[in-house]
């Protein structure tokens, strides 16, 4: 009977993990190494926007998606990142664009308060460097 009571009050205590939502801004060949990683992560995630100034690349990377994965059937398409942070429903973003585009797409997302995944380097330059951190 104590067993069983301690048991009920564990499992009153734990918590399931809530999935860490990503936005893939970029949707090329490092896109899809990263989608690999995320489905071999022991962690629970999902990919909730894709962002692509090249819509095809953006569409193919969304057939991509596991079927099982939570929020999959909605997740969103995008061709601005400005657009995707005003929709706003995810709660990481990673970067891989090329490094010129660095700056001014880490700078957006950072100032929308999101969690921020860069593919290296951090930018082509120091000054671009710098501006990311600031």
């Amino acid at each position: 009977h104590s067993t069983v009571s301690c048991q009920l009050a564990m499992a009153a205590t734990v918590q399931v993990a809530k999935a860490v939502r990503f936005a893939f801004v970029g949707c090329g060949t490092i896109a899809r190494h990263h989608l690999g990683a995320l489905k071999q992560s022991s962690h629970a995630t999902a990919v909730t926007a894709v962002v692509d100034v090249n819509r095809e690349r953006a569409e193919n990377l969304l057939r991509l998606l596991p079927k099982t994965q939570e929020n999959s059937q909605n997740c969103k398409m995008f061709t601005s990142l400005t657009d995707a942070l005003q929709w706003g429903e995810f709660d990481a973003v990673i970067v891989m664009v090329p490094h010129h585009l660095h700056e001014p797409l880490a700078t957006e997302c950072l100032q929308a308060g999101k969690h921020l995944l860069l593919e290296k380097p951090l930018a082509h330059t120091v000054e671009s460097c710098q501006k990311i951190l600031k």
